[in-house]
């Protein structure tokens, strides 16, 4: 997987923003030109309601980059052969050009699967950590649940009930589809909710941290301002 750039960051540190800044206009890359990753289109996924600057991994012509790491993991029942059954996926996908995908996996995990790709890894630093955490509330916590892989060629026998469930859910209560109304219908207070979030986000964080050796590329900021001239500075180093 040569052709393949992974994209790690903390849930809201604005990684598909920074992906766009790097790819969506690289030449090298083949991006993700379906006309609803536009935020002026009318029809535009329901991600970008959310975060503007989101996107889907689907293409121009309907094909879709197939889930991988933490968009897909935690719902089945057997990763080996689900990797196998996607890397012919992945291949097509690419047309002789570039991949980037993004996701919130350690660079260790991501290099055992891919030993070849090439990673870029986005960390906040440890002072400014909480912002990120709070837009990762304020964001990536009311985008839709994962409910349509069932649909995709040969996924259903590899999903575990924890898929199932999720799609229950929103088959019941279409209009709650998020995770925080996943949780409140688990029974969690909003306070449970906030804290096994930050739990979960807090030991991410710290297994990024050990893992920077991993990574191809990391780009760890104290602010705004000095992220966005990182990613300027990686942008116009790689024109």
């Amino acid at each position: 997987m040569k052709f393949l750039t992974i994209l790690t960051f903390m849930s809201g540190a604005g990684g598909h923003g920074i992906a766009r800044t790097l790819f969506e206009n690289d030449p090298q890359y083949r991006w993700y030109d379906h006309p609803k990753n536009n935020k002026s289109h009318k029809k535009k996924f329901s991600k970008l309601n959310i975060a503007e600057k989101h996107f889907q991994k689907i293409f121009a012509d309907g094909q879709r980059f197939p889930h991988l790491f933490d968009r897909i993991e935690p719902y089945l029942n057997d990763l080996e052969a689900y990797y196998k059954l996607i890397e012919p996926e992945i291949k097509k996908c690419s047309n002789g050009k570039r991949l980037v995908y993004t996701c919130h996996t350690s660079p260790k995990d991501i290099r055992e699967r891919y030993p070849n790709c090439y990673i870029i890894q986005i960390l906040p630093t440890e002072d400014v950590r909480l912002q990120y955490f709070d837009r990762h509330m304020e964001t990536a916590m009311f985008f839709p649940l994962q409910t349509n892989i069932d649909t995709l060629p040969r996924r259903k026998e590899l999903l575990n009930d924890l898929y199932w469930t999720q799609k229950e859910f929103v088959t019941l209560y279409p209009q709650k589809n998020s995770l925080v109304e996943f949780y409140k219908h688990k029974g969690y207070s909003k306070d449970q909710i906030y804290n096994t979030e930050y739990a979960n986000q807090n030991e991410l964080y710290r297994i990024h941290q050990n893992d920077k050796q991993f990574s191809d590329k990391t780009i760890q900021f104290s602010s705004l301002e000095d992220l966005n001239s990182q990613v300027q500075n990686l942008a116009e180093k790689n024109s």
